[in-house]
């Protein structure tokens, strides 16, 4: 009973709206370092990009855009993901529901194929996406097919990005999801665009996914350098 009380849409909605209001008070009184520190330098020839980011630590990407520049987030159907769209959107985010899956036909079945066309046709609006790269309940930050897919049939750039807080809560979960938390320093990371061609195989996909996973490990390795003082 009482699970289901707290799965309620009331309680789900009142949740996400609590979590993106702290989210805001993090993000204000964080002392942020940008790398590169003008990051729009980087990007404006590339919009509209697909934000990447890990389960768990993506709590704070949204954030960092600048004023104006607008995207749509992809968000899973769980009651879980009800509480993430409603703080996206507290956050003025566009929401687009859906999940994606290791293997292509239970992408489907969890709402993929439509979150995916979906976050390509807001790609060629010109409305940047952006959405986890790795893959629900499996292993951490190991990136999944879903956003080279996505890269590949828009033609729009993946952007790998990492904004982490010095002081945060560690949760031991599959996606070791840190909380942040407000009050101190913190580090973002926004990594060279990513293209994937067109007609690229499944050797290109592989390799395509490969250095996302890479690249997004080493920005999320330096954002937890400079929230730590580093340089």
């Amino acid at each position: 009973m009482l699970k289901r009380q707290l799965r309620a849409k009331p309680v789900l909605t009142a949740a996400g709206h609590i979590l993106g209001a702290y989210l805001k008070f993090v993000r204000k009184t964080t002392r942020f370092t940008f790398e590169p520190a003008d990051i729009y330098a980087q990007l404006e020839d590339h919009l509209p990009i697909i934000v990447a980011s890990w389960h768990g630590q993506h709590f704070l990407v949204a954030l960092m855009r600048r004023p104006g520049h607008d995207f749509a987030v992809l968000v899973s159907l769980s009651p879980d993901g009800e509480i993430n769209a409603v703080a996206a959107q507290s956050m003025g985010l566009k929401v687009i529901r859906g999940s994606t899956a290791r293997e292509r036909h239970r992408t489907i079945e969890k709402g993929g194929a439509r979150g995916m066309r979906e976050m390509i046709a807001a790609l060629k609006q010109g409305l940047s996406v952006a959405q986890t790269a790795d893959i629900s309940l499996t292993e951490s930050r190991r990136c999944g097919l879903g956003i080279i897919t996505m890269a590949k049939l828009s033609g729009r750039p993946i952007v790998p990005v990492a904004s982490v807080t010095r002081w945060h809560i560690a949760i031991k979960s599959w996606d070791r999801t840190s909380v942040p938390l407000p009050f101190g320093r913190g580090g973002c990371v926004v990594a060279a665009p990513i293209y994937v061609p067109a007609d690229a195989g499944e050797a290109e996909l592989e390799s395509a996914r490969q250095r996302v996973e890479s690249v997004l490990n080493a920005a999320q390795d330096r954002a937890e350098a400079l929230a730590a003082g580093e340089r």
